[in-house]
């Protein structure tokens, strides 16, 4: 793979949101990187960081309902 083939995403999170990601993303057997990646899967757009954290508690908000019902 080429350097030109690589891209990076610089995703800052508040402490406390990080860590319910982090919990989360290891009750679900998935890597940070990867719950993040399917919490804004379904963002079309996300222009601004508070959109792009707003994504993110969504994911972690249905996937802990989903938990619950297990």
């Amino acid at each position: 793979m080429s350097e030109k083939e690589i891209k990076s995403l610089v995703l800052r999170l508040p402490k406390d949101l990080y860590e319910k990601v982090k919990e989360t993303a290891q009750a679900s057997r998935m890597s940070v990187t990867q719950f993040i990646i399917n919490a804004l899967a379904d963002v079309k757009e996300v222009p601004t960081i508070e959109m792009r954290i707003q994504a993110i508690e969504k994911r972690l908000d249905e996937i802990e309902k989903k938990l619950k019902k297990k």
